[in-house]
């Protein structure tokens, strides 16, 4: 909506991982984000040792829709508990409010598209009436 181009996922070359996992000392890279941003600060560090049977996923520390970079200082390798904990109670929340915050969300795009009318209900039928017991009958 915006007109500029987002920045594309860089996938990790095998170098690329190894330089992150010898970086981490083969431990979920969880540890990094109390200290890249105050709000990661309640996350629940795990520093487990990275297991290909559990799942390694390589992450931006700093999601590329909030403005992160394909960098490797700004990649690490997570559990998949820890991804998965990462993108759903933070990153969603962070890059839903930047979308808040840029007009591109909610009430400002639809008056941007010019919908500013309400959105009609699917009505009632108004010569009758529901009880309190869930019967329904004609108006009097």
């Amino acid at each position: 909506m915006s007109g500029e181009p987002a920045i594309k996922r860089k996938p990790l070359n095998r170098l690329d991982f190894a330089q992150i996992m010898l970086r981490q000392d083969g431990k979920c890279g969880c540890v990094l984000l109390p200290t890249l941003h105050p709000v990661f600060a309640d996350f629940p560090v795990c520093g487990k040792k990275l297991d290909a049977q559990e799942g390694i996923i390589d992450e931006h520390l700093l999601a590329l829709a909030a403005g992160g970079s394909n960098d490797l200082e700004n990649r690490a390798l997570l559990r998949k508990p820890c991804a998965k904990l990462k993108t759903s109670r933070y990153d969603c929340a962070i890059i839903a409010k930047i979308a808040r915050l840029a007009g591109k969300a909610g009430q400002q795009v639809r008056r941007a598209l010019g919908k500013t009318a309400p959105i009609p209900s699917r009505g009632f039928d108004k010569t009758k009436t529901r009880g309190f017991d869930g019967v329904v009958r004609d108006r009097a």
